[in-house]
């Protein structure tokens, strides 16, 4: 659109500093969410992105993305703490 954006993905809190550089003139609206909402919502997202690759029924595999999901999980919270921060 014209007048605005809406990005609304995890991925994009990998990339903050970028966002803002490319777009100086942007503003950024954080929303926040409990932590027992936001991770088994993202192990559901990794699982969707990820499960046709894994039986579902295979504990190895679905212990393999649940640690995949909070490692990356954890990278996302990091890269938000450091922009609004500004420890680039």
């Amino acid at each position: 659109p014209s007048s605005h954006w809406l990005l609304k993905s995890p991925e994009h809190s990998l990339y903050l500093e970028t966002l803002v550089d490319r777009y100086p003139s942007s503003t950024l609206i954080m929303t926040h969410r409990r932590l027992d909402e936001v991770i088994p919502s993202y192990c559901r997202l990794v699982w969707e992105f990820n499960g046709i690759h894994f039986d579902e029924n295979n504990e190895t595999a679905r212990t393999t993305l649940a640690i995949h999901a909070r490692r990356h999980l954890d990278r996302m919270i990091k890269r938000i703490l450091a922009f609004r921060t500004n420890d680039k």
